[in-house]
């Protein structure tokens, strides 16, 4: 009795008692296996549950905890036997369904939508509703490994979160969505490289009056350098705004057009305005406006000459941070 005590407590998780992630990355190994050696077809779905955060924000933890419970019991309901449902993560399941065709695997996505669209979590005199993004791929005759598998099914969840949210997106090496996705991964590393090593660079733009003679007016363009290549922002900044790094960016924007003033103060006699570019996400950096008044206080740029530009339709996005960016900037006596 011990015995089977401890080897159910070693695969299974505490919490909603279903199969964990040691005893799920096995099982995934095996079917894996069986593909490439006797050439059967399984279905693997990874799912992350929308709004699960709101729960837990709004009541608690123990709310949540309970959530998952109840999500696990329905779940458990409308898989066969011989499926393997596991918890692998806060909110974020796997099944693995075996000897099973991309036509099945979908009928049971739609089952788990339909399930789950229609459950109702009660939480004291709270009710709540949520909902399920499913990444799915099919296991077939290949050389790929579990690892592989699984985190193409994460991505193809990232798809589905990212086209709505709960839906199922199926994986297909030939998507569109999956290459662009790929590609703006790719960039994290590259950009955050970037920052560390120094590498972006700063282009003055001129902009010059039809009429009078108002001295020199800058907008201020980032590049990244790569080597003798300089890289335009249409290749990166879409990855920075999606991925939370464009305000970084605009720091170090900011602190590089500062700092040449100060180490060229020649410069400032002719200049009437330097414009600089900050992204929506800016707005929503609650430190930006310290960060540049300090900037201010230690430069000899004075904040006259200093133009901060956002586009209208960022502002709108971000209005309420918007307004208090600019109150907050507006307010700047230096």
């Amino acid at each position: 009795m011990l015995t089977e005590k401890l080897s159910y407590q070693a695969s299974h998780d505490p919490l909603t008692q279903l199969i964990n992630r040691n005893e799920f990355d096995r099982r995934l190994e095996r079917a894996v296996w069986s593909a490439q050696k006797k050439g059967y077809e399984h279905a693997l779905c990874y799912l992350d549950l929308d709004q699960f955060k709101v729960v837990n924000d709004t009541c608690s933890h123990m709310a949540g905890d309970e959530l998952l419970r109840q999500i696990s019991a329905q779940l458990t309901k409308i898989l066969r036997e011989k499926d393997t449902l596991a918890r692998i993560g806060g909110d974020e399941f796997a099944i693995i369904m075996e000897h099973c065709s991309l036509e099945q695997a979908e009928c049971v996505t739609k089952k788990i939508h339909q399930l789950v669209e229609q459950f109702q979590f009660q939480w004291e005199d709270k009710s709540f509703r949520v909902g399920v993004s499913i990444g799915l791929v099919i296991i077939k005759h290949a050389s790929l490994g579990p690892e592989t598998y699984l985190k193409q099914a994460d991505m193809a969840c990232y798809l589905a979160k990212d086209a709505g949210r709960n839906r199922t997106h199926i994986y297909n090496d030939d998507d569109q969505a999956l290459i662009q996705h790929h590609g703006e991964m790719n960039w994290i590393a590259r950009i955050n490289q970037a920052l560390e090593e120094d590498s972006f660079c700063l282009y003055a733009q001129s902009i010059i009056p039809l009429s009078g003679n108002g001295g020199e007016h800058y907008e201020i363009l980032v590049r990244k350098r790569n080597n003798d290549e300089i890289i335009l922002p249409g290749a990166f900044m879409p990855a920075a705004e999606r991925f939370q790094l464009s305000p970084k960016i605009d720091r170090w924007v900011i602190s590089k057009v500062f700092d040449y003033f100060n180490n060229h103060p020649e410069r400032l006699k002719s200049l009437s305005i330097c414009s600089i570019n900050l992204s929506g996400l800016s707005l929503n950096d609650p430190g930006l406006c310290a960060f540049i008044e300090q900037k201010l206080q230690h430069s000899k740029l004075p904040a006259s000459k200093v133009c901060f530009e956002i586009t209208e339709t960022a502002t709108i996005a971000n209005f309420k941070h918007g307004d208090t960016f600019y109150c907050q900037l507006k307010s700047t006596r230096l």
